[in-house]
């Protein structure tokens, strides 16, 4: 597959939003992977021109709390939990209440389907 590159040297609308996106992704490999700038900036790169090779040309709307996957982040909060403190929990890991009940819906979700067993499978 042709690897793109995000072109930067036009600064219209949408490519300030793909750097933005580009830099955030990257941000993330840093801190999740301890990853070099250098190399987080080149996957980042990477994923982004995956996104673009699947999705240009559509309209995406991407759901700002959506849970794709638990996180360790999400299983803390739900540890933490007591079944009043969603505020509390809002405010300490700078998200939302809504967030706070959807991330507590979602871990308790797995928890349950971990603990079940499984009878047809």
């Amino acid at each position: 597959m042709k690897k793109r590159q995000v072109d930067t040297t036009k600064r219209g609308k949408y490519t300030e939003v793909l750097e933005q996106l580009v830099a955030g992704i990257a941000a993330g490999y840093m801190e999740e992977f301890k990853d070099p700038a250098e190399i987080a900036r080149k996957r980042a790169e990477l994923a982004m021109s995956r996104i673009q090779a699947e999705a240009s040309g559509t309209g995406i709307y991407i759901a700002k709390g959506h849970l794709w996957f638990i996180s360790e982040k999400h299983r803390r909060i739900y540890r933490r939990f007591t079944g009043t403190n969603h505020a509390a929990l809002a405010r300490e890991f700078d998200l939302t209440e809504r967030q706070i009940y959807s991330i507590i819906a979602a871990v308790g979700q797995e928890e349950f389907n971990r603990k079940q067993c499984k009878l047809f499978e």
